[in-house]
């Protein structure tokens, strides 16, 4: 993205389900929503990037929000529907100086989903 935020979407949530209904997780499903979204608003496909893990297991399903020299926040326990939300967090986190945005400043179905505050990496 222009503003140097990523999106990171964990395409292996529900990583511990014992029958899964489908081939497809939901964490991949959730990530080509935010994908589709993503370019619709002039995003690089880039800048939304499927991982193998983000470490929410328990709490699947998780994004996070990450870029240079910021605060990389993660989000848990999201669903179908939420990919407006995320474009719009990211682009919150994109204009603040170190991408720590306040509660209250998220969209509202993301505020009880913030699940992890991770500083900025050092070297960055």
């Amino acid at each position: 993205m222009a503003n140097g935020t990523r999106i990171l979407v964990c395409r292996t949530c529900p990583r511990f389900v014992p029958n899964p209904r489908h081939d497809r997780t939901d964490g991949a499903a959730l990530g080509a929503e935010i994908a589709a979204l993503a370019v619709a608003n002039g995003w690089n496909p880039g800048d939304v990037r499927m991982v193998n893990c983000l470490a929410g297991c328990k709490n699947p399903c998780n994004i996070a929000l990450d870029g240079d020299s910021k605060y990389r926040l993660r989000f848990s326990l999201l669903g179908p529907g939420v990919g407006r939300d995320v474009i719009k967090a990211a682009q919150q986190h994109g204009k603040s100086t170190n991408g720590d945005i306040p509660k209250a400043e998220l969209p509202e179905k993301l505020r009880c989903r913030l699940s992890a505050k991770s500083p900025p990496r050092i070297g960055d």
